[in-house]
């Protein structure tokens, strides 16, 4: 999308609100028009990569995205300066964790502190991401069966008849030992938050 269709902040923020994706894709097309090169540069200005600006990007569009599905948010600067304060907190939370140890250099733009909420968020999804690129290492059965049990809410009877097991005892044990494996291997991964 061009810079030339022009949207105000509270446009922006209404089609980010609409619960049809064509309209929030136009929205979120129109913010990476708009701001991602300000965040990239921040990013690599910042001891970032291309692909590091990228993720920094998308993972301020999630943020903004459950923020204006919150009852009662309202944005109280304008979207790029939220944009960019959200972006530099992310790259911040990375560099930590990474331990990277940069100074972000301080910019023209206005910075807001980044709110509790947005710091759930934002360890919410790298808990996840990184759950999941765990489970990715486990076998795919381990990775079906903790996905029936967990996610989808199966009872390990229902497991046992989907997996092809002679009894719910033996779905229950693999469950046991997938878990104990998965467990073991996020207990090893140094970017684990115990």
């Amino acid at each position: 999308m061009s810079k030339q269709s022009k949207y105000s902040d509270i446009e922006i923020l209404e089609k980010i609100k609409s619960t049809r994706t064509d309209v929030q894709d136009k929205a979120f097309a129109y913010l990476y028009a708009n701001h991602y090169k300000s965040i990239m540069a921040m990013v690599m200005k910042n001891s970032g990569t291309q692909d590091d600006a990228s993720d920094v990007f998308q993972d301020t569009l999630v943020v903004l995205h459950k923020n204006v599905h919150k009852e009662g948010f309202s944005l109280s600067c304008k979207i790029g300066t939220y944009l960019y304060s959200v972006a530099r907190n992310v790259w911040l939370k990375k560099l930590k964790k990474s331990s990277r140890t940069v100074s972000i250099s301080e910019t023209e733009k206005e910075f807001i502190p980044i709110s509790q909420d947005n710091v759930e968020i934002l360890d919410k999804m790298e808990e996840k991401n990184l759950l999941y690129a765990h489970l990715k290492n486990l076998g795919e059965d381990c990775r079906k069966v903790l996905k029936y049990f967990y996610f989808d809410g199966m009872r390990l009877d229902e497991i046992a008849i989907k997996m092809g097991y002679n009894s719910a005892e033996v779905a229950k044990n693999k469950k046991f030992r997938c878990f104990h494996t998965l467990k073991k291997s996020l207990l090893l991964d140094k970017n684990f938050d115990r």
